[in-house]
């Protein structure tokens, strides 16, 4: 993979989820109850890549769909999927909303290299008119990759042939050909920031810098709890106190 495109790179990894997804009974239950999805054993997973809609444009084009199955209930998702340095883009992730909306699709879950607190936050903030009926969430390669660390190491997974692949899951994603990575820098604009700071020049809370230093350090934070779960084997996530609300206590 080394010297595939950045489209074909994408394409490979998120076939290669989606298939665990679809196979490992426990690794796909794990996915989906983080978006709030529950899978039961009757549950069906199917997945597409490359998904083509009869009344979209010839260039959106999803990278893949997830549909679940319960009895007489299906919930359908598009995913669009960014390796490497690729950051998602706001109008290309807004032509898919529209596109799920005009077909009944339920929601655009998004995978990359950027980090979110949570799977229902979002590294971009489209138009609250576009995610009013379509949900919209995210999940970083390093999440997948931990969901499935969490799941060998606790062995919740007993099906011989379902540890296998998970296994080897792990295995493709932690190759650097992949370009699947945790947070590596902080932007660029940190080190004016932190002059500033230094020398108490005055720093406007509202400004385009502070919001991306502090976008970068929730994403530096969220990766080191997804580094600590996979080291000690169980989930690990930040505690914070609620805004004007109190202190909480120390455990």
């Amino acid at each position: 993979m080394a010297n595939s495109t950045p489209e074909k790179k994408e394409g490979r990894t998120l076939s290669v989820v989606l298939s665990s997804v679809a196979f490992v009974e426990e690794f796909g239950a794990a996915l989906f109850a983080s978006i709030g999805q529950r899978k039961g054993i009757r549950t069906k997973v199917d997945v597409y890549t490359e998904v083509v809609f009869a009344n979209s444009e010839s260039n959106v084009r999803p990278d893949g769909l997830i549909v679940l199955t319960t009895g007489k209930r299906q919930w359908t998702a598009l995913v669009e999927a960014k390796v490497g340095n690729a950051e998602l883009d706001l109008p290309q992730i807004e032509s898919y909303l529209q596109l799920a909306r005009a077909n009944g699709i339920d929601a655009v879950i998004t995978l990359s290299n950027q980090f979110t607190a949570q799977s229902n936050h979002h590294p971009l903030s489209p138009p609250k008119t576009v995610i009013r009926k379509v949900a919209l969430f995210h999940w970083s390669w390093m999440f997948v990759m931990t969901q499935a660390m969490l799941l060998l190491s606790a062995k919740s997974v007993t099906d011989d042939d379902q540890i296998n692949v998970l296994e080897e899951l792990v295995r493709f994603l932690s190759h650097p050909s992949t370009g699947v990575r945790g947070f590596e820098r902080m932007p660029s604009v940190w080190s004016n920031l932190v002059k500033s700071a230094r020398g108490d020049a005055p720093i406007k809370k509202n400004s385009s810098e502070v919001k991306e230093v502090i976008e970068g350090w929730h994403q530096e934070v969220r990766d080191l709890c997804l580094i600590m779960s996979r080291l000690l084997h169980t989930p690990v996530d930040v505690r914070l106190p609620a805004i004007n609300g109190p202190t909480p206590k120390r455990d």
